[in-house]
């Protein structure tokens, strides 16, 4: 692509905050951080170089940036429901009825979807057991931590609605402050807890567009639950294989793939476990 081109990518999309916080962090923290004895080491070391000194920077703007993103969300989220149950405290069930267009052969029974529910808390709950178990998470936490992702995953719906932007990083970050005080001192316990958060709220707002995009083009929601049926259960086989093969190919992290996001999610677990 070349310098140029890069140089004038960004240029143009000036106003947006992801180049404005790259030029900030790089054309001005990172030279002050070195010439300042901040970080002496190389640039783009992770530990003693100016890349690890903006990550602690960035990482303390996305925890505040959670918070104060979240506050209107849900201050509209709280008020929204008040006044529902206020003007129609009995009829609520009568309402939905009322403006559903879709007949109930095409809709996802309410069984499935608690079934659904239920099998998937169980089955993540006693996977994360065996596979972290040995690292002193509990299956009460794990649970706790699918019931804490369910829950934000409503703010980050709601937010991806009106805004557009899912904050699914901002949302995983509370989790993992909220498991700072479930299981302190536990990493593994604090980056799972982080992760299915964020997980469920992303997969939440692309299950939300998606049925949106069906729901004007007149397709049925119960097809489309077979097909993301279908698609997650594939993707589980996929995924787990794709990353078998790179981690053999490759050392993850490295310098191929340092994988900077998970750094980040293991310095904010680390600096939580020293609270």
């Amino acid at each position: 692509m070349g310098f140029p081109t890069t140089v004038s990518m960004n240029l143009q999309t000036l106003s947006s905050d992801a180049p404005q916080g790259m030029f900030v962090g790089w054309a001005i923290l990172s030279p002050l951080s070195k010439y300042s004895g901040w970080a002496p080491g190389p640039v783009g070391d992770m530990t003693t170089g100016a890349r690890g000194w903006i990550l602690w920077t960035s990482l303390g703007i996305m925890c505040a940036d959670s918070f104060v993103s979240l506050l209107p969300v849900l201050f509209d989220y709280v008020v929204d429901l008040v006044s529902r149950n206020k003007d129609s405290p009995h009829n609520d069930a009568a309402d939905m009825s009322h403006h559903e267009t879709e007949t109930e052969d095409r809709l996802v029974p309410m069984s499935w979807v608690m079934g659904g529910l239920i099998s998937s808390i169980v089955l993540g709950t006693i996977l994360v057991w065996a596979v972290f178990g040995h690292d002193g998470i509990k299956p009460w936490a794990t649970v706790l931590g699918f019931v804490l992702g369910g829950m934000l995953s409503i703010f980050g719906v709601r937010a991806l609605g009106e805004t557009d932007l899912n904050p699914v990083s901002g949302l995983g970050k509370i989790s993992q402050l909220v498991f700072a005080w479930v299981q302190p001192g536990n990493i593994v316990a604090n980056i799972i807890a982080g992760g299915v958060t964020e997980a469920g709220a992303q997969q939440a707002g692309d299950l939300m567009q998606d049925l949106k995009t069906g729901h004007l083009l007149h397709a049925s929601p119960r097809s489309q639950f077979y097909g993301q049926l279908i698609g997650s259960s594939v993707s589980i086989l996929v995924s787990t294989t794709a990353f078998t093969l790179y981690n053999r190919a490759y050392t993850i992290p490295g310098p191929s793939f340092p994988a900077p996001t998970a750094y980040v999610w293991l310095s904010l677990a680390r600096l939580l476990r020293a609270y």
